[in-house]
């Protein structure tokens, strides 16, 4: 079963190729290919509906590829402010994703809201 574009967790994957855009726009480019790659493969994933385990691999490696590369570039900017939301914001986004019900696309708004604060930070 392949997935409609209008699906939620399909369409919302367009906020990691946002996030992406942010980073290129700081000119931050190993975020930018991360968040790109990112976006490809759950954008793979979730238009395979979930069934194909290639897909599955290549989203949980890029997911994790870009998390560790943002927080990366990151931490040079980080306050104790800034750890403290960066963290709650962390927290958040992994119990909605274990408590979703109706798909990931809640987790994917809130992956962008991170990326989004990520970025922010980056001067």
């Amino acid at each position: 079963m392949k997935r409609k574009f209008t699906d939620p967790i399909l369409s919302s994957n367009i906020l990691f190729l946002v996030n992406a855009l942010l980073y290129a726009h700081k000119n931050y480019m190993m975020c930018f290919f991360s968040m790109f790659l990112a976006f490809l493969t759950s954008w793979g994933y979730h238009y395979h509906a979930e069934e194909d385990e290639f897909w599955k691999s290549l989203d949980i490696v890029a997911a994790t590829n870009a998390l560790l590369i943002t927080l990366f570039y990151a931490k040079p900017f980080f306050t104790e402010e800034s750890i403290v939301i960066s963290v709650f914001l962390l927290l958040i986004a992994f119990l909605t994703k274990q408590l979703a019900l109706d798909g990931n696309y809640k987790w994917h708004i809130l992956v962008f809201i991170g990326q989004c604060y990520l970025w922010w930070i980056l001067e």
